[in-house]
Order: structure tokens, then C-alpha cells, then sequence
């Protein structure tokens, strides 16, 4: 009998031996792997990851290994976003991000990833689960996110679409240039102008009227000796088509100007001075560049067409001083100041 009682505890305690050494290795397991775990409320406990990454890695617990696992899950509107950080001696060598529609899809993916790099053996890279496709919400979660897409939507492009149209305007210039009337002689001087444009909505394009006074001076010295002066004195009425397209400003005109040339003499036996009516179409171009949004630079290319043909002769001997001639040309710059109206 006391044989047969201590063949029977020796067999009690293998028993318990056999029993308990498989749930010490698996303790050990659980122990060899220095694991941190942050999951939101509602999300698989640390337990149960530590069980999934060893079910799919039941030899990936080794002892010596010298390398952390935090893992982090947090809501995002209606998903879950994991982070699974690997780190060895204080530096991160490894990232991984997951999102998933439930925890358990994005817990479970993790402990793949886990267990792929504790037992690259049992689990190879090729296996990696694909991304799960996200299930479609429901209509009225459709709708709610719609709505908070629409709430999200950038301000400059809220602005954009509540911007008002362009509007019609009228477009004020005044301006002065200074050039020459070049023909026989040029003929120096200067001439002040207004201006108005109406553009339509959104146009590049307008007609203009514009308005000028303008005078200008030459001298001839007649044969024999003596001096003539000559001066011009005019007003200018054009039709133009303005170009606005900042910076650049042009545009061409069609018009015509009346005025006056007299003439004066001097150092003459008998001086004197003398009148002539001046009438000539006109054709301009003013190419411009606009420096500020108020104040812009102009030159001007133009060509006058005089319908008189009148001669200035001196008399005692006869002899001609000056005659008319049948085209003339304008070459002048200077500036302009804009202001623009509704």
C-alpha cells in the first residue's frame, strides 16, 4: 500500500507537470513581447490582441527580442484608424497605418502586421491582407456626410461662387502729351485731352469719345532773310476703340480737327502777320502701358490729312515761305490718369 501511494503522487504531480508547462510556455509567450495597447472604448482588449498576433504567430515570442509594439486606435468620424509603431532601443524603425470601418478589422490587421515581424517564417510579407474595401453607409450616412463635405468645402471657392458678376462701367481719362507735327518742318508743341468709355460686363473692349486741344510751333527762314513763325492751334474729336488688358492700354481712332495756322513775320521791311483756316481727318494709334490701377503712359503714332492747300508768300521780292502740305504726321508721349465708374 505505500508503494502503490507513492507510484500514485508521483503520477499526480507529472500530471500536473504535463498540465501546467504548456500554459507556462504560453505565459511565457505572452510575457516575451513588450507590447503597449491604447485602444478607444468598444475596441478588443490587450488580451485579445495578445492572443490574435499569437495564434498567428504561436513561435514569435522570443525572449531576446529587444523591440517595442505601441499600437494606438482611435475613432475617425465613422472609421477606426490604427498606428502600429515598431521601436528598438528608444528609435522607431518601423511604421504602419490602418483604417477600417469596425476595430476588429483594424486590430485584427495589426496583429498580422505584429505577427509578421515576430515570425517572418510562419507569416511571409505576401500574405499581408489586402485594405478591407469600407461597406457602403447607409443612405441617410451618405447623406450626412455629403453634408459635412459641403460644410467643409474651402472658403475661397465659397467665395467664388457667391462673387457677384461683373458689372458695366464707364471709364474716365484725362491726359496731356508732348510731341511734334512732323512735316517740311517739325512743329513742337504740346495737347491736353479728356476721354469716356463704356465697357460692358466683363468687356475688354469699348468705344471712346475723346476730346483734345492742342498747339504747336515752327519757324521758317524765308530766302533774302527775315523770320516767319507759324503756329497751329486746333480741336481734335475722335472715335476710338479702346483695348484694356493690364497692363496693356491701346487703342485706334479715327477723327478729325479744325483750327487755325497763323503765321507771323519778322525782321522784314514790312512785317506783319496772317490767318488760315485748318481742317484735316485724322488716324491715331496710342499704344499704352498702365503703371497703377489710376495713372498709365501713352505714346502716339498718328497721320493728318490738311483739306487746305494754302500758301504763306512774302512779298518785296515774291517768294514762298511755306505751303501746306498734303499729309502730316503726329509723334507725341505722355500720360494718362484713368478713374472708372459704375
Amino acid at each position: 500500500m505505500r508503494f502503490s501511494s507513492r507510484c500514485g503522487l508521483g503520477a499526480l504531480v507529472h500530471g500536473l507537470l504535463f498540465v501546467w508547462s504548456p500554459a507556462v510556455r504560453a505565459q511565457d509567450h505572452h510575457e516575451g513581447i513588450d507590447l503597449r495597447y491604447e485602444p478607444p472604448e468598444g475596441c478588443p482588449g490587450r488580451e485579445e490582441l495578445t492572443r490574435a498576433i499569437h495564434d498567428r504567430a504561436p513561435h514569435g515570442f522570443p525572449s531576446a527580442d529587444d523591440r517595442s509594439f505601441r499600437v494606438r486606435i482611435e475613432r475617425a468620424n465613422s472609421d477606426y484608424q490604427g498606428r502600429l509603431e515598431i521601436e528598438r532601443k528608444g528609435r522607431t524603425v518601423s511604421v504602419r497605418e490602418i483604417r477600417g470601418s469596425t476595430c476588429d478589422v483594424v486590430s485584427t490587421a495589426i496583429a498580422v502586421f505584429v505577427a509578421i515581424a515576430l515570425d517572418p517564417a510562419e507569416l511571409s510579407a505576401d500574405a499581408e491582407p489586402p485594405a478591407p474595401a469600407p461597406p457602403r453607409p447607409p443612405e441617410r450616412e451618405m447623406q450626412r456626410v455629403t453634408q459635412r463635405e459641403k460644410e467643409a468645402e474651402p472658403p475661397r471657392v465659397r467665395a467664388a461662387a457667391s462673387a457677384e458678376p461683373p458689372q458695366p462701367r464707364w471709364h474716365l481719362g484725362t491726359g496731356m502729351n508732348a510731341g511734334a507735327v512732323i512735316q517740311s518742318s517739325a512743329a513742337w508743341g504740346g495737347r491736353v485731352h479728356a476721354a469716356i468709355a463704356r465697357f460692358a460686363a466683363g468687356a475688354r473692349l469699348a468705344p471712346e469719345l475723346r476730346l483734345s486741344w492742342g498747339w504747336s510751333e515752327f519757324a521758317e527762314a524765308p530766302p533774302r532773310g527775315g523770320e516767319a513763325s507759324f503756329r497751329f492751334q486746333t480741336a481734335r474729336a475722335e472715335a476710338c476703340a479702346l483695348l484694356e488688358r493690364a497692363p496693356l492700354v491701346a487703342s485706334a481712332c479715327g477723327g478729325f480737327e479744325a483750327g487755325r495756322l497763323s503765321a507771323t513775320t519778322r525782321n522784314l521791311p514790312r512785317a506783319g502777320g496772317t490767318k488760315e483756316a485748318w481742317y484735316a481727318p485724322t488716324a491715331i494709334v496710342r499704344p499704352g502701358w498702365l503703371l497703377v490701377d489710376w495713372l498709365s503712359l501713352e505714346a502716339e503714332l498718328g497721320v493728318l490729312f490738311p483739306l487746305s492747300r494754302a500758301s504763306f508768300v512774302l512779298a518785296e521780292p515774291e517768294r514762298t515761305v511755306y505751303r501746306i502740305p498734303q499729309v502730316a504726321f503726329t509723334a507725341t508721349a505722355g500720360f494718362r490718369i484713368w478713374a472708372d465708374l459704375p
